[in-house]
């Protein structure tokens, strides 16, 4: 660091008050020495004198205010990097806790025995989008996924079958396609199939907004991948 150390500030500061004094020392005993005409106010040295004080002072002055300002800003960088520091520590433990209640949340959805059974009735059925859109599971299962705490505040949601294709969307337009997050994440998507949850980095739902067409004004957002398992915890 360009900041000179504290204790080398304070030896820095020790060794220029001693030198004043000492200095005022030489100048006190040649006063003393001197005939008493050179003390009379309008002498050149005692002008001189003068003149020397008030530059040690000044310095003396200017050094003592340069280590405080060095050692307020050592102070207040330590004190914004342990604020720092506490905070960032707060916001991990939150969006750790966060990210535990969501992935619970979405484990236990993943069991739901409705869903199970909704879900394993869609696969036997035609994969193409008319004929999703016209079964019934499909609208029980966006109805439950509506209702479902975690998820129903949710931009987009999906089942897929391990073509990778979607057999349950929010939107009409996604149903019977190859799934976007599959196509984005393979290997979480793998994992999926594996029995392991994960989820996503940021990234935009995709779902424009009526109002602005040609725009996706939705926030970023992580998408959740858990797998769907039956009661002998096979994955759907």
């Amino acid at each position: 660091s360009d900041v000179i150390p504290e204790n080398r500030q304070w030896i820095f500061f020790i060794v220029l008050l001693t030198a004043s004094i000492a200095l005022a020392l030489m100048l006190l005993i040649r006063a003393i020495r001197r005939d008493r005409v050179a003390m009379s106010f309008g002498s050149a040295w005692f002008k001189v004198t003068v003149v020397i004080g008030l530059a040690v002072f000044v310095m003396m002055v200017s050094g003592l205010g340069w280590i405080l300002m060095n050692r307020m800003k050592h102070t207040v960088r330590n004190d914004m990097a342990s604020h720092m520091n506490l905070v960032l520590s707060l916001i991990q433990d939150r969006a750790d806790m966060w990210l535990e209640k969501q992935m619970i949340l979405m484990q236990r959805l993943g069991t739901e025995p409705a869903l199970v059974d909704a879900t394993c009735r869609l696969l036997k059925a035609p994969q193409e989008k008319e004929a999703l859109m016209d079964a019934k599971d499909l609208a029980f299962i966006r109805q439950l996924f509506q209702t479902a705490p975690g998820i129903c505040h949710a931009p987009d949601f999906f089942i897929i079958n391990k073509s990778r294709v979607s057999i349950v969307a929010r939107a009409d337009a996604d149903l019977g396609t190859k799934n976007k997050i599959a196509d984005r994440y393979p290997a979480i998507v793998d994992r999926a199939f594996q029995g392991k949850a994960g989820f996503t980095p940021l990234m935009h739902p995709d779902i424009p907004d009526a109002n602005k067409p040609g725009r996706n004004p939705k926030p970023l957002c992580t998408f959740f991948i858990l797998p769907l398992q039956t009661s002998d915890e096979k994955i759907i």
